[in-house]
């Protein structure tokens, strides 16, 4: 339970704590406005995230609580409830609307279960609270493809979500996080088998040379191989890992999530910085939903 209360609240720290530097992506701008981010902040009032104050989280830590909320209520996995409780929410979001977004509100609006053909990596981002309720149900990886394709529906989001539900497994298995990605790495597909090359090979840069390097974007060939580097340079250590997500710039919050999740996961829930939990607006509702879980 520590374990899976850690991948659960870990992914949402994950976003809560990029929300003040999310899509900057000039690392210079970051580091002169906050300093090393050891804490959670607000973000600029000239970014994208205009309606949002401290403790908040970005349009992905929105769309996750909504799929928190959605699981608690189901006896067994219902993909209409979830398109619903998705639509519901944001046909009113007062948030940011990414691309990926507005055009799934478009598709889903007629009878579609398919969504924007987004290759970003936010479409899996959203996802831990899935994996926490459904963890040990066969059908995982169909549950978390179907829900994907709501909003991103692409073959390499799914294929790397894929991986990094087996990573979680592994991890839950009791496997640590290196050895999990090792072990798994060859048998995937060819840009996951060259990330985790690329990231062993380098793991002495700083996390800002590696995520300037090769990709800030949330787009999945950039989020993947960024967000797998601070994976493997910090398994150890959860708040060294959101700090140097964050300061890699760009979309942080996506890969923050996908971090916070197999860290604490692999740390669990105690290992979490309480002093930042505490600060997340949100926590008394994802404290409620997730004791329904």
């Amino acid at each position: 339970m520590n374990q899976l209360t850690g991948l659960l609240y870990g992914a949402f720290l994950g976003d809560g704590f990029a929300l003040g530097s999310h899509w900057i992506y000039d690392t210079s701008l970051i580091a002169n406005e906050f300093g090393e981010i050891a804490s959670i902040v607000a973000p600029l009032p000239s970014t994208y995230h205009k309606t949002k104050k401290k403790g908040d989280f970005t349009h992905y830590g929105d769309q996750s609580l909504v799929v928190l909320k959605s699981v608690s209520e189901m006896d067994g996995f219902y993909l209409e409830k979830l398109k619903q409780d998705w639509l519901a929410y944001m046909s009113d979001y007062d948030g940011y609307l990414d691309k990926a977004s507005k055009e799934s509100l478009e598709l889903l609006s007629v009878e579609n279960n398919l969504g924007s053909p987004s290759d970003e990596l936010g479409g899996f981002a959203i996802l831990a609270p899935i994996i926490v309720k459904y963890h040990q149900d066969p059908r995982l990886k169909e549950y978390i493809e179907a829900t994907i394709r709501l909003t991103h529906n692409n073959d390499l989001v799914i294929e790397m979500a894929i991986f990094y539900t087996n990573v979680i497994l592994k991890i839950l298995a009791g496997a640590r996080p290196y050895d999990a990605i090792e072990a798994l790495a060859p048998r995937a597909g060819k840009l996951i088998n060259q990330s985790f090359q690329a990231a062993v090979k380098n793991i002495n840069d700083s996390a800002v040379e590696f995520i300037t390097k090769n990709g800030q974007s949330c787009h999945g060939k950039h989020a993947f191989p960024s967000s797998l580097f601070v994976i493997l340079k910090n398994q150890d250590h959860f708040k060294a890992a959101l700090t140097d997500n964050v300061m890699g710039g760009g979309d942080s919050a996506a890969r923050g999530m996908i971090i916070g999740m197999i860290l604490g996961a692999y740390l669990g829930y105690d290992a979490l910085p309480k002093e930042w939990l505490n600060e997340l607006n949100h926590l008394p509702e994802i404290n409620r939903y997730a004791a329904l879980l």
